[in-house]
């Protein structure tokens, strides 16, 4: 007698073809104070423009740790082992790659993926970090490198969804030297052009928030110390793309382009819910965030 066959399990969905790319500036926090915040004082067209013409709103930052909201952004939750945002990637057979300078590696792959294991489909680019001396330190790090290997993937048509962070802003800021936190604040600034453009040119999506703030609060108002850890500000998160373009999503328009007049409207375990629905997949029960869209 013959056995009946197991079903074959329904195929995943099919690639998007379409990237959505989650770029994190480290570093960026909200604040509406003005003497100690290197934001409020550097120069941020590019950033301004993408506020006046794509929804943005401000979410909660939750820990001073990077290690713990890298996991909230990525697995949209705080207990161990719970799905993440690549491991719900790599079940739908997509492709995923994640950018950065080599310090940021246990960041944007163990603590982002909420597991130790490297996912089938997941690449890793790390562009070596530039060390300096506080005296000597390198507003531009290891930047333009980076920027030109995430063109690249971009331009592959492979990945589905590319995570990028870029480290200036949260480095620079902890030697305390305000005129040079300003510099690079507007470095990336000028960054920020250019990778809201390659996104745009492939038609893909782009989520531009930050895991902490620093910059916002670079000393101490009322010590003039330098700050010696993250703040728990909220930070920016900009969606950017051809169908957002004007448009608020349910979101409260900042007054003046000026997010520090707004109040959040989530944290950062929305991040990843927000990715999946962009994506058109369904949110786990084991996120504890929502959709901001």
């Amino acid at each position: 007698m013959n056995k009946s066959k197991k079903p074959a399990e329904p195929l995943p969905p099919k690639p998007l073809r379409r990237p959505v790319v989650l770029l994190l500036l480290d570093g960026w926090g909200v604040s509406n104070t003005r003497e100690n915040n290197a934001i409020r004082q550097a120069k941020i067209p590019n950033f301004k423009h993408l506020v006046a013409h794509y929804p943005a709103a401000v979410i909660s930052g939750s820990s001073k740790k990077d290690s713990i909201n890298y996991t909230m952004i990525g697995a949209g939750s705080l207990e161990s082992n719970q799905i993440s945002l690549s491991k719900i990637i790599t079940d739908c057979r997509w492709k995923q790659i994640k950018i950065a300078e080599t310090e940021k590696f246990a960041l944007i792959s163990n603590f982002f993926n909420n597991s130790p294991d490297q996912f089938l489909g997941e690449d890793y680019d790390l562009v070596p970090s530039v060390i300096k001396s506080a005296e000597d330190v390198d507003i531009k790090m290891s930047t333009p490198e980076v920027i030109k290997h995430f063109s690249q993937a971009l331009k592959s048509n492979r990945y589905d969804f590319i995570l990028l962070s870029l480290a200036n802003i949260d480095n620079v800021s902890h030697y305390g030297d305000f005129k040079k936190t300003i510099a690079a604040i507007e470095f990336i600034d000028q960054t920020l052009k250019k990778i809201a453009q390659l996104v745009l040119n492939q038609k893909g999506i782009l989520l531009v928030t930050s895991s902490h703030g620093y910059a916002e609060q670079v000393f101490d108002l009322q010590t003039d110390l330098t700050t010696k850890e993250n703040t728990d500000n909220p930070v920016p998160v900009i969606i950017v793309g051809e169908e957002y373009a004007g448009k608020t999503i349910g979101l409260e328009e900042a007054p003046a382009n000026d997010l520090s007049l707004l109040d959040p409207v989530g944290s950062l375990l929305d991040i990843s819910p927000t990715i999946l629905h962009i994506m058109g997949l369904n949110v786990p029960q084991t996120m504890k965030g929502k959709s901001l869209i």
